[in-house]
């Protein structure tokens, strides 16, 4: 518990508040900040788009935490997320909303992307540190309205491992870095939870000497994990 504390502590420190994402490289992403009619609302997200799309294809969309007034996209994403072959919306909705909003968000992103040709292969939820528990519980409460879920670290509780059980084709991604030992902690804990219960799509990632905060993989190389959870 005492290592959980301080790992916790530590990403608080370094996301600004549990909520909030850490700044990202550049400077400059004025292009990236869309509006989305959610509901009866015009919310301010970031959002990515691949570069050379092609009219009609359809596109993964990576929802992910974002903050209550979009500046950057995350780090995570590394420094040509254009190039990365996804949609990468960043909301706040994914872990401080109600399932009614986060679902108004998401008809208002395949209706914003509609506008631009693209069609939503699927929605891919992402979470990391304090905001994965919220992020778990919405995807599990939410069954069908999302393709998998990655935790870059995370865990969640015993009730939303038992709803992820219940969405047979639900993936769930687990990367945690070697050096991390709360945070690896959960989530063993949350996998072997998924697999007593029958989930059949369980990766787990260890970055071998990663600490809480994993910018090693930033980039190709967590895309390339999210990629394989794909299929």
């Amino acid at each position: 518990m005492k290592n959980i504390l301080i790992a916790f502590a530590a990403a608080a420190t370094l996301f600004n508040t549990p909520f909030i994402s850490p700044p990202a490289q550049a400077d400059d992403h004025k292009d990236t900040i869309q509006t989305v009619q959610a509901g009866e609302h015009a919310e301010r997200v970031i959002m990515i788009l691949p570069d050379g799309i092609r009219a009609g294809h359809a596109y993964p969309v990576l929802v992910a935490p974002g903050d209550r007034e979009p500046s950057k996209p995350m780090f995570f994403w590394g420094d040509e997320p254009s190039k990365l072959g996804w949609v990468i919306v960043q909301t706040p909705y994914l872990y401080g909303g109600t399932k009614a909003q986060l679902q108004d968000m998401l008809d208002g992103i395949t209706a914003k992307l509609a506008q631009k040709d693209i069609v939503v292969e699927g929605f891919h939820a992402i979470g990391w540190s304090a905001n994965s528990s919220s992020v778990s519980k919405n995807v599990a409460d939410m069954p069908g309205a999302f393709a998998s879920l990655s935790l870059i670290p995370g865990s969640g509780g015993n009730s939303t491992a038992r709803k992820l059980c219940k969405q047979d084709s639900m993936r769930v991604l687990f990367i945690t870095g070697s050096r991390d030992r709360g945070w690896l902690s959960g989530a063993e804990r949350m996998r072997d939870q998924l697999q007593e219960c029958g989930a059949e799509h369980v990766t787990f990632e260890i970055i071998k000497g990663g600490g809480h905060v994993l910018k090693e993989i930033s980039g190709d190389p967590l895309f390339k994990m999210l990629n394989g959870n794909r299929k």
